[in-house]
């Protein structure tokens, strides 16, 4: 299935790329595969990204990680829709230049092309051409990153309690400082509002359930069950607390891990004790009451008269004879048994005796 996902991308970036559009042609590129791509370790980076500070040393290729987050923060540019490489950038945070820029091999580096700035004179929303376009501020300092992105700059008004649905007077201010329209303003704000909406229905859940945690007690859990499942470490350490106080395991400080091997082993413990018990239950026999053992012999009683009656049709047959009707020489027994030309038949018409006899039929 994966093989025929790419060959189908490849075959459509075939026909599409270079194909006329509306506004000049269509230009169409394959992302690369996942066994050839330049971060074939996109694992490890992504567990890098999410793992604390204090535990990034753990991670492998922690150093290698940590070496081209450095060189990100010292020559990159970040706004919120764009990353911008600096060269040299790293003299100004740092003080001196890092071994990269100084075994630069290439150009050196021309004159930054200004982010877009507002022109105030009309006709309105646009903005000043690209030779026209500052680099710095009116008072000499560096230009911020997202300074006139409009929505950058009304999300953070918008947590900053500066700006809200409803509020014209700031929306149409905004509106003339940023050159956005005034409904586009309006369906951010709706959007930041819907947001926060639901986060704090979330937060009242979470305060909701941490009350109904703390209201439990050890016999409102099912812990067999959480064991049995391998749900014990989806609980906080204040509800494992419930079970190492209700059994007076541990009074020292533990961790969640040493908390989850402790109740664990104490756990199945419990569980092996219930298992031995119970079997031992079973495999434990009452003595017979009188009536149990009137009834075995009654019954004993007549298997054997049927046993007779069997014998009786037959005739001759006993348990010399198989189910067969073939006779069962004992090892303790003589061969004399069978008299010397005697041939008895049994129910199914074969005959039946010694070696003897049937060598002395044959003579």
């Amino acid at each position: 299935m994966v093989k025929n996902a790419w060959r189908v991308a490849e075959e459509v970036h075939i026909r599409i790329n270079g194909e006329p559009a509306p506004k000049g042609f269509i230009a169409s590129a394959v992302s690369e595969r996942p066994g050839v791509e330049f971060f074939y370790n996109k694992e490890w980076l992504t567990k890098y990204n999410i793992t604390s500070t204090t535990k990034r040393p753990e991670v492998p290729g922690h150093s290698y990680f940590q070496k081209v987050e450095k060189f990100f923060e010292m020559h990159y540019e970040r706004g919120e829709l764009y990353m911008e490489f600096l060269k040299k950038d790293c003299l100004s945070k740092v003080g001196r230049s890092c071994n990269a820029c100084t075994e630069w091999i290439g150009p050196e580096s021309t004159k930054r092309t200004p982010r877009p700035f507002p022109d105030t004179s009309p006709p309105s929303h646009h903005y000043l051409p690209l030779e026209k376009t500052p680099t710095i501020n009116v008072d000499g300092s560096t230009r911020e990153p997202d300074d006139f992105q409009p929505r950058a700059q009304l999300r953070k008004r918008f947590f900053n309690k500066e700006i809200k649905l409803g509020d014209s007077e700031e929306i149409e201010a905004f509106s003339k400082q940023y050159i956005v329209g005034v409904d586009l303003i309006e369906e951010y704000l709706q959007h930041l509002t819907n947001i926060e909406l639901r986060k704090l229905k979330r937060k009242q859940e979470k305060e909701k359930l941490k009350v109904n945690e703390a209201s439990k007690s050890y016999s409102d859990y099912d812990w067999e069950k959480l064991y049995k499942t391998g749900r014990l470490k989806n609980l906080k350490v204040c509800e494992l607390d419930k079970y190492v106080q209700h059994y007076k395991l541990t009074t020292r400080k533990l961790t969640k891990a040493e908390k989850l091997q402790l109740l664990s082993a104490h756990i199945s413990q419990r569980i092996c004790q219930k298992i031995i018990s119970n079997a031992k239950a079973t495999t434990s026999q009452a003595p017979f009451s009188q009536s149990e053992h009137d009834s075995q012999s009654s019954s004993s009683s007549e298997e054997s008269s049927s046993d007779d009656e069997v014998l009786n049709v037959f005739g001759g047959y006993s348990r010399e004879h198989d189910s067969f009707g073939d006779a069962i020489m004992d090892e303790d027994s003589d061969e004399d048994d069978f008299p010397v030309g005697e041939i008895t038949v049994n129910r199914y018409g074969r005959k039946v005796g010694s070696w003897r006899s049937r060598y002395t039929q044959d003579e």
